[in-house]
């Protein structure tokens, strides 16, 4: 069995290697390695994170040429998410908050996936606007902020480039206001300070998916296995005459 993971930006590789030791990993994916997996013979594909500005994006076509070759495609969390969501119909499988938020609203915008850093041991350089909007629900779940304030921010947060999505410049946002700005100052350091990354929860669960499936589809294999050998002849249902 062959599983190739595309991440180690939402997710670390170490982390990924404790979930599934026998897996291949990689940085984000980009268009043109699917394709090369597919003639490698991979059999399990997981996208979690992908590039999209410094190199072309991984398509939608590729994903389902993927599929059409006999190989499961899973998604997560940023890119994964994305192409999972849109080639659903077509047998990948997506898993997450994120992937469950591109599927049902209306209004969702490439733009709230995008992210800058300068590389993936320097750490984020800026927050995504899904992280940011989770984050946000969450802490109204705790009523530690009110919805209102909630709604306000993730507004800001959404207008802002995605490249210059931080809390430096959701400050300068806020201040701009003038406004109750005080109030929502506090509440944005809240959801900085306390915000869990939803793409890595959204990765850790994806990967904790596939060690499943895969457990599962061995636990089968064992059964018909286990039932030929218990057989007296495993090949008497097919006709002698196939075998002279």
């Amino acid at each position: 069995m062959k599983i190739k993971i595309y991440s180690q930006l939402s997710i670390d590789a170490d982390t990924i290697y404790k979930i599934l030791p026998y897996a291949d990993v990689s940085g984000p994916v980009q268009r043109g390695q699917v394709l090369r997996d597919i003639a490698d013979g991979y059999n399990v594909i997981a996208i979690i994170d992908g590039q999209f500005e410094q190199n072309l994006a991984v398509t939608p076509s590729e994903v389902m040429d993927a599929l059409r070759s006999g190989v499961r495609v899973y998604g997560s969390s940023s890119m994964g998410a994305m192409r999972a969501a849109e080639c659903e119909n077509y047998g990948a499988t997506g898993y997450g908050k994120i992937f469950d938020f591109i599927k049902d609203s209306p209004t969702f915008r490439d733009d709230y996936l995008g992210q800058l850093f300068i590389s993936r041991n320097a750490g984020w350089q800026t927050k995504t606007y899904m992280d940011f909007y989770f984050a946000a629900q969450d802490l109204v779940t705790k009523k530690k902020i009110s919805k209102k304030t909630a709604l306000t921010l993730c507004e800001l947060y959404e207008n802002l480039f995605y490249a210059e999505r931080s809390e430096a410049a959701l400050t300068q946002s806020i201040q701009n206001l003038k406004k109750g700005s005080a109030s929502l100052s506090e509440a944005a350091q809240l959801i900085f300070s306390e915000a869990k990354n939803q793409k890595t929860k959204d990765a850790e669960g994806l990967l904790l998916l596939i060690k499943k499936d895969l457990e599962d589809v061995q636990n089968i294999n064992a059964k018909i296995v286990s039932g030929a050998q218990a057989s007296p002849d495993p090949l008497s249902f097919y006709p002698r005459d196939l075998y002279t």
